[in-house]
């Protein structure tokens, strides 16, 4: 049994290679939030997973909300709404995010996409660079590969599934040590925060009309 065991292992370890796609890596949890982390296609990949009460036009308004994102975003220095769109649900924002020294500090240009299946009323948000949007600041080096999916399915009236899987390319400059110094320091608190903040007025009372909770 264990030779079988063995051989399925290495399998679909051989076919992850073959196609690029790297096993998680867990990193452990935190307030019943669960954090993994891989390398592949030259880039870093971070994935969160917890349930939460709340709805999901709660998180939406949450997500929506571009002016308070520092709110909850831990490290997040600033976060300007450039557009909005409401049919469909998309927002185009401008975000500063410190960064230790000596590196310098980065900034993203990123659109925010919401779809709902209607069916399983399972909901998706999807973030984008879009770096020429706006010209790049001297100060600031622009994230061009950050991308940020976040899959919200309800369970039941009252909570939420939550997984959100962020994704870091080198052509960023991040190096693999400031990654795992972000997860354990950092990304757990913003999607603890996220989940806390769908609880709170006025995210707990809002709806959206193409929103179905």
């Amino acid at each position: 049994m264990k030779k079988i065991v063995a051989l399925y292992c290495f399998f679909f370890g051989i076919v992850g290679i073959l196609f690029g796609q790297a096993a998680w890596s867990y990193k452990g949890e935190k307030q019943g939030i669960k954090g993994y982390t891989r390398v592949a296609d030259k880039a870093i990949e971070l994935k969160f997973t917890t349930q939460s009460p709340g709805t999901l036009s709660a998180f939406v308004g949450v997500l929506k909300d571009v002016p308070h994102h520092p709110q909850w975003m831990t490290g997040i220095k600033n976060s300007l709404l450039l557009k909005e769109i409401e049919n469909p649900l998309e927002i185009y924002y401008h975000a500063v995010v410190p960064f230790p020294w000596p590196m310098d500090n980065r900034d993203a240009v990123m659109c925010g996409k919401i779809t709902q299946d209607f069916t399983t009323k399972n909901l998706s948000v999807k973030l984008r660079p879009i770096s020429n949007y706006m010209p790049l600041k001297a100060e600031h080096v622009r994230l061009n590969t950050f991308q940020m999916d976040v899959s919200l399915k309800p369970q039941n009236a009252t909570n939420v599934s939550v997984e959100c899987i962020m994704k870091i390319g080198e052509a960023d400059g991040i190096p693999l040590w400031l990654v795992d110094w972000l997860v354990s320091e950092r990304l757990f608190e913003v999607i603890h925060n996220l989940c806390e903040s769908a609880q709170k007025t006025p995210y707990k009372y809002m709806t959206f009309p193409n929103i179905q909770n």
